[in-house]
């Protein structure tokens, strides 16, 4: 049976974001998921995505927040 306030907890709603470093990505994700509600915690990377050039100038990024966004 699956945790559901922990960090494994399925997840319930997802937000994406881009940008020209992963961290960059990420950032853009939490700000997308505060927009929409997402309060501080533990999110989960569910997805990476890069644009293969050389050099990589461009990063993706899924988050999702465990156990709910509120």
């Amino acid at each position: 049976m699956a945790d559901e306030k922990g960090p494994f907890a399925p997840i319930t709603k997802t937000w994406d974001g881009q940008g020209k470093s992963l961290e960059q990505a990420i950032e853009n994700a939490w700000e997308q998921a505060k927009k929409h509600g997402g309060k501080p915690g533990t999110y989960r990377i569910l997805d990476i995505s890069f644009l293969a050039e050389n050099p990589i100038s461009e990063y993706g990024v899924i988050i999702g927040r465990a156990g709910g966004y509120g």
